[in-house]
């Protein structure tokens, strides 16, 4: 069942599928065909007369969707299409692990991780049942996640252990335990705060950061704003350690961007309170948590440098955001 839910926002469907509201024998048949771009075939041993599926789907105009999916034991295998998307996600598993294979390799994949999925070399996997939870997004978001942390191997990638992380996959399990009753407004706002958590996760530098760097006529820069974004909670990250990440001398990439009008401990400094803003507004992570994540191991040092760049202290910020979006 599709529904396009009713407000003033853009388009947005929510999709609900239970295999058991079809007759036994059709419904395998019937879960395939919710899959355009996979192939599924029951798992060696099992019936596809025994099987049950159910799937919750929230998509807008995008073609950002929040996934919950749970099944019996099949075997997906996603074809490659021009329309190939990035799945970032996570399963759980009576086994506690999933085989994956992909260009005639094979490995264990637990379900503890966040992944990222790249579903252009038709990958896939063999399970015993599982749920899963997974983010998509478009091809676009693809080749920009690429540049962040995580990269991505024979078609996936587990991603670090990291507070980031962390509450990525809290918000993906909390925010599809019900789909189902919500407005098209909430909708839109639940999915808006999943894709900007998955970008801060993967590390993706946003449109205003890539035309900063357009229009400071250096390639440089906007290579060594991604790279301190991908840093922003190692506190002893330095232009020497910048420097090397690049490939270039410490004093060739200071003058580069002392030519582009920019300098390297304000920038960094910049970039830590961006990256504080939004955790304090879009997660529930304590405050001390989130200087961590930005680098600071002194919370009182974080606390001031908070306080001096936007006016509020971290708490009564967050107070703040919290009142304006009601």
């Amino acid at each position: 069942m599709t529904t396009h839910l009713a407000g003033s926002a853009p388009d947005i469907t929510l999709t609900s599928m239970d295999t058991r509201l079809v007759p036994a024998r059709e419904q395998f048949e019937f879960w395939r065909s919710a899959y355009s771009g996979i192939d599924i075939q029951p798992r060696r041993g099992t019936s596809p007369r025994q099987f049950r599926g159910t799937i919750s789907r929230l998509e807008d105009a995008s073609g950002a969707a929040l996934n919950r999916v749970a099944c019996e034991a099949n075997r997906p295998r996603f074809r490659a299409t021009d329309e190939g998307v990035l799945l970032l996600g996570m399963l759980a598993s009576p086994s506690g692990q999933v085989r994956y294979r992909c260009e005639g390799r094979e490995r264990a994949v637990p379900c503890d991780r966040l992944y990222l999925l790249d579903t252009a070399c038709e990958p896939e996997f063999v399970t015993d049942g599982f749920v899963n939870i997974v983010l998509t997004l478009p091809r676009s978001s693809v080749r920009a996640a690429q540049r962040g942390p995580a990269q991505i191997e024979d078609g996936l990638s587990l991603l670090p252990e990291t507070p980031l992380t962390r509450t990525l996959k809290g918000h993906l399990s909390n925010a599809t335990q019900e789909l189902s009753g919500m407005s098209r407004r909430a909708g839109q706002l639940l999915l808006d705060t999943s894709v900007e958590l998955a970008n801060l996760a993967l590390g993706q530098p946003d449109d205003a950061d890539r035309h900063a760097g357009r229009t400071a006529g250096s390639s440089t820069v906007a290579v060594a704003r991604r790279i301190m974004d991908e840093n922003l909670e190692h506190p002893g990250f330095a232009l020497g350690h910048l420097a090397r990440r690049m490939g270039l001398g410490r004093r060739k990439l200071q003058s580069d961007l002392v030519r582009a009008g920019v300098s390297f401990s304000g920038e960094l400094r910049t970039r830590r309170m961006k990256r504080a803003a939004e955790l304090l507004s879009l997660t529930p992570l304590p405050v001390g948590e989130i200087a961590l994540a930005c680098g600071y191991v002194d919370f009182s040092a974080f606390s001031r440098a908070f306080r001096s760049h936007h006016g509020l202290p971290p708490r009564d910020y967050r107070v703040m955001r919290q009142e304006a979006s009601l």
